[in-house]
């Protein structure tokens, strides 16, 4: 790429499109020298294009084949395309043999035939660039948009509700300095020693908002069950790891894309298949639910 930057810059530099009335003879010189590079960056760039390089070569009227190792360019045997190498032998002193000098490389001779010049690189439209994308980039697997926004929070506080002895009042941190207040019933869930204050815990943060023997709920704790003793007891979803709070959950193969603000979770939460899989991860149907980002 430094090869094309410094004939771009020499061909800024020497505008040759306007020594041609102004020099004629300078103007030669200066597209001589922007040939050769031209023919030069086509052999550096044919292991990457080799379409282009062999287009190029064809318009300079050239024939292309691998180049032998770099030590071989300053003896005057090589002669690829069958031009012109010029030696000189310089002594340094007297007594020092004779050493090669590499005085000047030419792919083309002067009064060299080029073929009929045609455009080698033409501008895509905009229109056209569309359509090969279109055709070239195969079948995109489309992602299912997930309703709910499930995030992590800490229970950062547990009151008993003051008017029902089954219902408690959770206050969780769900991260970006927001707290959701929470009522559940706790009655039947299995808790670790301390209950659930400090722990970190799932929570549904998108659905509406509703009232419990007057204790306002801004979301929903997840939960799943368990059998012991013959009974089913409720045990609450938590990472298998600590996590930043307001990290989101969502199901393998969905898009959070907007989200509903206010999930109907009476009408809609049971067409959601929401379940326990047999490796006790939550589960959206056969889809398990994995961790996005922190929700900011």
């Amino acid at each position: 790429m430094e090869v094309v930057s410094l004939g771009n810059t020499y061909m800024q530099m020497n505008t040759p499109w306007g020594l041609f009335d102004t020099s004629r003879a300078r103007c030669d010189v200066v597209i001589y020298t922007l040939a050769q590079m031209i023919i030069l960056l086509s052999i550096l760039f044919e292991p990457y294009v080799p379409t282009l390089s062999k287009t190029i070569l064809e318009q300079c009227n050239l024939q292309f084949w691998s180049s032998p190792p770099l030590h071989y360019m300053c003896n005057d045997r090589w002669d690829p395309y069958q031009n012109l190498t010029t030696i000189d032998y310089e002594c340094k002193d007297t007594d020092a043999p004779a050493q090669p000098q590499l005085k000047r490389f030419m792919y083309m001779h002067p009064n060299h035939r080029i073929n009929e010049p045609s455009p080698i690189v033409r501008r895509l439209e905009y229109k056209v660039v569309d359509k090969l994308r279109t055709k070239y980039q195969g079948k995109q697997v489309e992602l299912e948009t997930f309703p709910l926004q499930v995030v992590v929070g800490t229970v950062v506080k547990v009151e008993q509700h003051p008017t029902s002895s089954r219902l408690s009042i959770l206050q969780i941190d769900v991260g970006a300095e927001k707290v959701r207040q929470v009522v559940a019933c706790l009655v039947d869930y299995i808790l670790q020693d301390n209950g659930l204050q400090g722990t970190q815990v799932l929570v549904l943060d998108n659905i509406k908002y509703a009232k419990f023997s007057g204790a306002i709920s801004e979301g929903m704790l997840l939960t799943g069950t368990t059998i012991r003793d013959d009974k089913a007891y409720a045990i609450a979803l938590h990472p298998t790891s600590s996590v930043p709070n307001g990290t989101i959950f969502l199901p393998e193969g969905c898009t959070l894309q907007k989200p509903l603000k206010t999930f109907d979770i009476k009408k809609k939460l049971k067409r959601l298949h929401l379940q326990i899989g047999s490796s006790q991860q939550a589960c959206y149907g056969s889809k398990s639910f994995i961790m996005v980002a922190p929700d900011t």
